[in-house]
């Protein structure tokens, strides 16, 4: 294998064994309940997944990593040429597209979203699909308004105008358009990896080929990408010089899912910091025109993103969930138990000044186009990792641009293993972590592999970065001593 990956077509070979079981997993998996218009079992976690699809999922994308991280450890002495790095980009990206989604029915959400507006004209932050009567309707099964913003209803209608043949040419539709945005993220990167003096070929590589990226964005078909490609787009813009088009494209990624603000707040303080206020105030301007705009033409869209996290009111998957459930543990033994809304209203108002403050600290840290990056990479690894109350594989999605272009080699680190462990939420079947006798020992298990990884990946980074920087400065002796030595 480490002779093949000398070459695209190396690279593409080593993958393809992997690639042709998951879409034999996937097909197993989905394509029989999406002809008879049902939702296929969750693969991640569902209690009717077969377990033996489940484990040769995770086997499969464990593969893929090692293939990739292979790549990335010898990039030095792979000297891929430009070409041959876009050619298995585009390849990869078309073979992801085949793949079923068999771990998350939110496509067929957002195809459900997509038909109330295309096919039934009604608008999807004040209807629910529960509210029309079709054959889709037993794909459909949110029962909340629509929480994305604005930005993604005319790819959702695309896909929804196919769905009136299939659902399957619908999901594909979709698809398409998801993996065209994944190459268009992939150029972009490519070119701001230019703007910051980076490796451009290999932060192509890093971002295109990532497996996280291809398997949840196309192959699973989560519109994560838009978001990437508005934040992406808004860093470009304004290391091109153009602030006030970066503030717009940074508010429409905001108007995808709320991590957008991050990139928002960001490149509005670099403009500020660099006494290039002008410019963010044109932009702030254009940005309240739109919001005026939106506030009238569609009612509800400005606070759609924002509205998810008023209804998740749990821990689902984060460390949160043990910190709670430990917490719980410690009062019933105290004799003093306090119920699970409480502990969770008091975790959430302590990690919530936490991250508030440690937040702002990191803003303050922007100066330049390079420190953007970082920063905002920085804030985003602790909205996924420390913050947020539940974390699905795909939010880390969000981090791997910021892996492919940052300098600071221990953030790149911390994220590529968060990207690898996070597959974790995969691996163990539901009724392991969910029904069995050990059920709190293998969630524990579950959670600290999914989560626990990078963070001490991270630390440990941080620690040799800290002894390097204090090693005590050579003197004249020191050749002397280490021949005696010798």
């Amino acid at each position: 294998m480490l002779r093949r990956l000398n070459t695209a077509s190396g690279i593409t070979l080593a993958c393809a064994p992997a690639l042709a079981v998951l879409c034999i997993v996937q097909f197993a998996d989905a394509l029989g309940p999406l002809l008879a218009y049902r939702v296929p079992p969750d693969l991640g976690y569902s209690p009717h997944a077969r377990v033996s699809l489940q484990l040769l999922q995770v086997v499969c994308i464990a593969y893929l990593w090692a293939v990739y991280g292979l790549v990335l450890l010898r990039w030095d002495r792979l000297r891929l040429t430009p070409a041959q790095t876009r050619s298995t980009a585009v390849v990869l990206t078309l073979a992801t597209l085949v793949l079923l989604p068999a771990n998350s029915s939110d496509v067929l959400e957002y195809l459900g979203f997509g038909r109330l507006v295309a096919l039934y004209h009604l608008n999807p932050y004040d209807y629910t699909y529960g509210e029309v009567t079709d054959a889709f309707a037993s794909l459909v099964t949110w029962e909340e308004p629509m929480p994305y913003g604005p930005v993604v209803l005319p790819l959702f209608a695309f896909g929804a105008v196919l769905t009136k043949v299939h659902v399957l040419l619908g999901v594909y539709g979709l698809k398409a358009l998801w993996g065209a945005i994944h190459l268009t993220n992939a150029w972009f990167v490519w070119r701001i990896a230019q703007e910051l003096d980076v490796d451009a070929d290999y932060a192509l590589f890093a971002f295109a080929c990532n497996p996280l990226i291809l398997w949840e964005q196309v192959g699973n078909g989560h519109n994560d990408g838009l978001l990437m490609l508005c934040g992406l787009a808004a860093v470009l813009l304004v290391c091109r010089g153009y602030g006030a088009l970066a503030v717009v494209a940074a508010f429409l990624a905001l108007e995808v899912k709320a991590p957008g603000v991050f990139w928002l707040a960001g490149i509005v303080m670099l403009l500020i910091r660099t006494r290039r206020t002008r410019e963010a105030i044109v932009g702030l301007a254009w940005i309240a025109i739109a919001c005026a705009a939106l506030f009238v033409l569609i009612p509800g869209a400005l606070s759609a993103p924002l509205s998810v996290y008023s209804l998740w009111q749990y821990s689902e998957d984060s460390l949160h969930t043990l910190i709670i459930t430990g917490a719980d543990w410690l009062s019933t033994r105290a004799h003093r138990p306090f119920d699970y809304a409480d502990a969770f209203t008091l975790d959430r108002q302590v990690s919530g000044v936490v991250f508030a403050l440690v937040c702002a600290w990191r803003m303050f840290a922007i100066r330049d186009n390079t420190s953007l990056v970082r920063e905002v990479g920085l804030m985003l690894l602790l909205l996924v990792l420390g913050y947020a109350t539940s974390v699905q594989p795909w939010y880390v999605a969000w981090l791997i641009p910021i892996a492919a272009l940052t300098e600071s080699p221990v953030l790149r680190r911390t994220i590529l293993v968060c990207g690898a462990s996070v597959v974790a939420l995969y691996a163990f079947p539901y009724q392991l972590v969910e029904v069995g006798p050990s059920r709190h020992l293998w969630t524990t298990i579950r959670l600290l592999v999914a989560f626990g990884a990078p963070i001490a990946v991270c630390l440990r980074e941080r620690l040799r970065l800290f002894a390097r920087e204090h090693q005590p400065a050579p003197t004249l002796l020191t050749p002397i001593v280490a021949d005696s030595a010798e």
